[in-house]
């Protein structure tokens, strides 16, 4: 099975950064629709969000200072979608590379370590798209979701993205 993964967060560094928003789709092998997974994460009151990432996503940090932690929504996510799949995700080493970071932050990097490390990137398989049938110049989720005609509700929320995501990976592996 295929797990398509997003996530927003306070900024674009992995080290300092923290993620604020995940959205996943979880599929099966034909492409088919199991189950999806939504939350926003708890930060706390001293984390200030840069402030690109605060024009990208939209979201206030007082937003979030009652939301569930970082354990309660990793417990959720693996008891919601389990082991059984692979990651795929828009620019695969941001989102992956905070999930990560948040599995082993949060004692859950033994959980992260049960999954499928073959991750499936889906703005490199874009780019390979774009090049054999001579597209220039498209390179974002937005660009994709133009060329394929997919309607995108509100840009960098996590689910819709993941949701954008799956539409696209469905797409590019029907190609």
């Amino acid at each position: 099975m295929y797990c398509i993964l997003d996530l927003e967060t306070t900024g674009i560094n992995q080290f300092k950064d923290q993620p604020i928003e995940i959205g996943a789709i979880l599929v099966d092998e034909a492409y088919n629709i199991i189950d999806e997974f939504h939350s926003y994460i708890h930060i706390s009151e001293d984390v200030i969000f840069s402030n690109s990432a605060r024009k990208t996503h939209g979201l206030q940090e007082s937003f979030l200072f009652n939301k569930p932690y970082p354990t309660v929504v990793l417990e959720s996510f693996f008891s919601k979608f389990n082991y059984d799949f692979r990651f795929v995700a828009w620019n695969m080493s941001f989102d992956v590379g905070f999930f990560r970071r948040m599995c082993y932050e949060n004692g859950y990097l033994s959980n992260y370590d049960k999954l499928n490390y073959r991750h499936i990137d889906l703005q490199s398989i874009f780019f390979f798209y774009c090049q054999k049938n001579n597209i220039k110049d498209l390179s974002s989720l937005s660009d994709a979701c133009e060329l394929f005609d997919i309607p995108r509700k509100k840009i960098h929320n996590a689910l819709d993205d993941a949701i954008v995501s799956y539409f696209i990976f469905k797409k590019l592996m029907s190609a």
